[in-house]
């Protein structure tokens, strides 16, 4: 795993190289030939630092892109009294929040036009 991220690593760094090159910022030789003369262990521990660098300056932007937000998480809708599905109405005189189809189902004609209903937030 490490030495597959240590080529990733290397890669992007010959890439960046590269890329300057061809702006004309830069005469110097890539990274990696300096990189190759080290161990695996110095190369890793090199990049880890250079990955706690990186974790340090994302918490000082602390820029919130909403990733930790769960998508499943369900928002707080009133639910029926009846079914526990989510209330559409509620009903002053009977006090409680009804979905669509228990609403009509516990209503009669006439209370449904007398009973006074609110729509649920």
């Amino acid at each position: 795993m490490f030495l597959s991220i240590l080529v990733i690593a290397e890669d992007v760094s010959l890439l960046e190289h590269r890329f300057r090159q061809l702006k004309g910022l830069t005469e110097e030789k890539p990274a990696s030939s300096e990189n190759s003369s080290l161990s695996t262990t110095d190369q890793v521990s090199k990049l880890v630092e250079r990955y706690i660098e990186e974790a340090r300056i994302d918490s000082k932007c602390s820029v919130d892109f909403g990733l930790d937000d769960d998508p499943t998480e369900k928002e707080n809708f009133p639910s029926c009294y009846m079914c526990d599905g989510v209330a559409e109405f509620s009903c002053r005189e009977c006090d409680d929040n009804f979905c669509k189809r228990c609403f009509n189902k516990t209503h009669n004609k006439r209370e449904r036009f007398e009973h006074q209903t609110e729509i649920c937030k």
